[in-house]
């Protein structure tokens, strides 16, 4: 399997399995909900990177079309280009770059991406609604922008407010010499790595560096630790800091002499729109790096001998993966026992 490189997302994708991992890599895994990721996206790009947000980004003056016919036509404007109207009328032979030829491969096209149940017919009248169809004509006047609904931008709006008033947040996310998104590719053990980090500032008169990363939660901020946990932040942010030290060995900068600061910034998208600044443990940062490490020796093994349907105890152990309590587990059995 070809690896072009690997990330914190991949390498979490390998601690639930390398199978789970080999579909990640080759994109082949379900998509989770879109609205809720483009929304997490544009609170980024707005916070982080405003000056590009009215280029990527309109606020709908229609109601937007959700679920299986938001899919629909959304696919529906996104393909019209593929068809080649002009084989329609018979005036010429279609190009092989044109994979639709005619409106019914169009609208099946579409009816595949959209997973709809009910028949493509009832799906196809459904454009006649004034509110879908202002909804699709809005689409094609806004190509290659994301479409955000009134009460997403309202949304997006509290909860830039909510970190500029925040007296650390305001700070880490906005400051004038910092690097949004910065885009770090570096090596470690053979592996092309590549960390997109949220927020750096590489403060070279203060010899200071700050790397924050920004997550948006639906649930309550202050009841962070379970996503903390089992989502990796911990593993993540401490992968960033080793991928900002080798930014800075790239660039000639001793990271030995700077003082590093950690942050993740939690923003709710409900309710009040909180927002939780966070500041990982060094014990969390060891762990993670020996977690780091202990991933990209598992990967390597994987490769080694390709072996990818099964972990490597599986292998190791003649089909038999052992378990075991921890201790922190047996401690806690014990005391409510």
């Amino acid at each position: 399997m070809k690896i072009e490189h690997v990330s914190h997302s991949s390498l979490s994708a390998l601690k639930i399995s390398p199978q789970y991992f080999q579909k990640y890599i080759n994109r082949e895994l379900k998509q989770e909900d879109s609205r809720y990721l483009d929304l997490g996206s544009a609170i980024h790009c707005y916070i982080l990177e405003n000056s590009t947000f009215n280029d990527r980004y309109i606020v709908s003056d229609v109601p937007v079309v959700g679920g299986m016919m938001g899919k629909f036509v959304e696919a529906l404007v996104e393909n019209e280009k593929f068809v080649n109207t002009s084989v329609l009328d018979g005036t010429e032979d279609s190009p092989e770059e044109f994979v639709l030829q005619n409106t019914d491969h169009l609208y099946q096209h579409c009816y595949d991406i959209s997973g709809f149940k009910t028949s493509i017919a009832t799906v196809i009248k459904k454009l006649d609604n004034p509110e879908i169809n202002s909804y699709v004509t809005l689409l094609r006047n806004s190509v290659n922008k994301h479409i955000l609904s009134q009460d997403e931008m309202e949304t997006i709006l509290q909860c830039a407010a909510s970190a500029s008033k925040h007296a650390v947040a305001s700070t880490v996310l906005n400051p004038v010499e910092a690097e949004p998104e910065k885009e770090i590719l570096w090596t470690h053990k053979d592996f092309k790595i590549k960390s997109i980090i949220d927020n750096l500032i590489l403060d070279k008169e203060k010899k200071m560096v700050t790397v924050t990363d920004l997550k948006t939660t639906s649930k309550n901020p202050y009841n962070f630790l379970g996503s903390y946990i089992s989502y990796g932040y911990y593993r993540q942010i401490g992968i960033y800091k080793q991928a900002v030290m080798a930014y800075m060995t790239e660039l000639g900068l001793d990271f030995a002499e700077y003082d590093f600061k950690t942050y993740i910034v939690a923003l709710q998208t409900t309710g009040l729109c909180e927002c939780v600044v966070y500041e990982p443990d060094n014990l969390d940062l060891s762990i993670a790096i020996d977690e780091f490490e202990s991933l990209l020796d598992r990967l390597k093994w994987h490769q080694d001998h390709d072996h990818w349907d099964y972990p490597m105890e599986y292998y190791n152990n003649n089909g038999v993966i052992k378990i075991k309590l921890s201790d922190e587990a047996i401690s806690r059995i014990r005391e409510n026992s």
